[in-house]
């Protein structure tokens, strides 16, 4: 079980599904990989927010720019740079506040003009720390999600 009654998840798209890979590769093969791969051995798996309007926030964050994975009643996962999955709960009710995450993107001016051009009214951009401008964004349920420049350290990701 994933999140609470959330048990599998089934690809938006129809038609073949994915082959596994895992165990195809021999101890030697993975390890050869793995000695090449610089990036951090960990990264977050799923993101979780609780949304009262689900068609309209999975909507919004596709047209921000995540990909669709999973589309049922009661839940909607979409994927972000890196792997990570947001996952849309849909609740009857909810307190809308902070998104509990902030997203970072590679060109925050220019994706902060491209909401505008989409009348997703952004707010403006601030420094909000030494390594860091941002604005925020509002989703339908009402949810604050807070955008920030790439600061990343260089090395792969």
């Amino acid at each position: 079980m994933l999140f609470r009654g959330v048990q599998q998840c089934n690809p938006v798209k129809s038609g073949e599904a994915k082959t596994s890979t895992r165990g195809a590769h021999s101890k030697k093969e993975h390890r050869k990989l793995s000695e090449q791969d610089l990036r951090p051995p960990v990264w977050v798996g799923h993101v979780v927010l609780e949304t009262d309007r689900l068609e309209e926030t999975t909507q919004f964050m596709h047209t921000i720019g995540m990909r669709p994975i999973v589309k049922r009643p009661e839940v909607a996962v979409l994927e972000l740079r890196g792997g990570t999955h947001l996952v849309l709960l849909a609740k009857a009710e909810i307190t809308p506040g902070d998104a509990p995450f902030d997203l970072m993107v590679e060109d925050l001016h220019e994706t902060h003009q491209r909401f505008v051009d989409l009348g997703l009214a952004p707010t403006p951009i601030e420094r909000v720390s030494p390594e860091h401008e941002g604005f925020k964004l509002r989703e339908p349920a009402g949810h604050t999600i807070t955008f920030y420049s790439n600061h990343v350290s260089g090395e792969p990701v």
